[in-house]
């Protein structure tokens, strides 16, 4: 029964995957031959597929990549995932809120200037190009803000010693294991402590724990 059901997954997967590029690419062969412009439809349909790859990337690395290539859905189905989450990690949702919100009016302009007038090749990065910014801006946004409530909070816990991870270091080995590294180490009145996005400070982490990967914050003795 497992195994009928993983079949069917895996026609529908290649469903998918026809309907999806099987436009795009007739369509790019076509314009080639007959030297006409990319249809607009084909052309978003790509660069929609390009930026699920590169969220991908992000995410999961080459892995993730060939991933958002050959499921282009992935990238909202992971965006919508991160939205919904974002509250319960305290990030910044203002900040990057508007950066998205920047980059749909980018992208608009873009796809309007495209098709009305005769510079075309506008409208081929409308999708790609500020919604690609906007992530990377984003990104950014999230990591500073994180890196500075946890040196924040480390200084008011008086720690000798201190040592983080960027945030999306943190998502990307916490999709591989949850038993990745720690977010953040510090060393407070001689103990390790760990640090929690959900609890939004670090923690007390058991007797005995040492880093299981290289660090500059010496075990206490």
């Amino acid at each position: 029964m497992i195994g009928v059901k993983l079949a069917l997954l895996a026609i529908l997967g290649l469903l998918i995957i026809a309907l999806w590029w099987g436009w795009p690419i007739f369509a790019y062969m076509r314009a080639r031959r007959r030297q006409a412009a990319l249809p607009l439809s084909a052309s978003l349909m790509l660069q929609f597929g390009l930026l699920s790859a590169l969220w991908g990337t992000l995410q999961l690395g080459l892995f993730g990549a060939v991933l958002g290539l050959l499921f282009p859905l992935y990238w909202l189905l992971s965006a919508s995932f991160y939205i919904e989450t974002a509250q319960d990690l305290h990030l910044p949702l203002a900040e990057t809120t508007l950066a998205w919100g920047v980059a749909g009016g980018v992208s608009a302009a873009l796809l309007v200037i495209g098709t009305k007038t005769k510079a075309r090749d506008l409208a081929h990065i409308a999708l790609i190009l500020p919604i690609a910014a906007a992530t990377i801006v984003s990104l950014w946004i999230m990591n500073s803000d994180v890196q500075t409530r946890m040196e924040k909070r480390a200084t008011e816990l008086g720690a000798t010693c201190l040592e983080t991870r960027s945030l999306w270091s943190s998502v990307q080995t916490f999709i591989y294991s949850p038993w990745a590294p720690r977010h953040a180490i510090a060393i407070v009145d001689g103990e390790f402590m760990g640090w929690s996005y959900r609890r939004n400070d670090f923690y007390p982490i058991d007797p005995g724990f040492l880093p299981k990967s290289k660090t500059n914050c010496p075990a206490p003795r």
